[in-house]
């Protein structure tokens, strides 16, 4: 597997900054058919590039991390943390 670097703050606020502008353009009252495609990279659950996806996944690797580095052992709070995250995009695909 290759080694990845971890994101910096400028690439999180970056990615945050993007966001914003989108939410920020939608606020302005554009026109619906410049609107309508805008949310569907975003929202992709049947690839691993939409943001429910890899939000899952950041906060499901973040999860393991700290039950893994940790001398503390896993509670049951901590697992049924773990567990919903383990889930969470899988519920988005039910919906679509």
């Amino acid at each position: 597997m290759p080694a990845f670097s971890p994101a910096s703050a400028s690439q999180n606020a970056q990615a945050t900054n993007t966001l914003t502008s989108g939410k920020e353009y939608l606020r302005g009252n554009p026109p619906v058919a410049d609107t309508v495609p805008l949310p569907d990279p975003l929202l992709d659950t049947d690839t691993d590039t939409g943001v429910p996806v890899l939000l899952g996944d950041i906060l499901r690797d973040a999860a393991r991390l700290a039950s893994d580095q940790t001398d503390q052992s896993v509670t049951d709070e901590i697992r049924l943390i773990i567990d919903g995250l383990r889930v969470m995009p899988t519920a988005g695909k039910a919906r679509g």
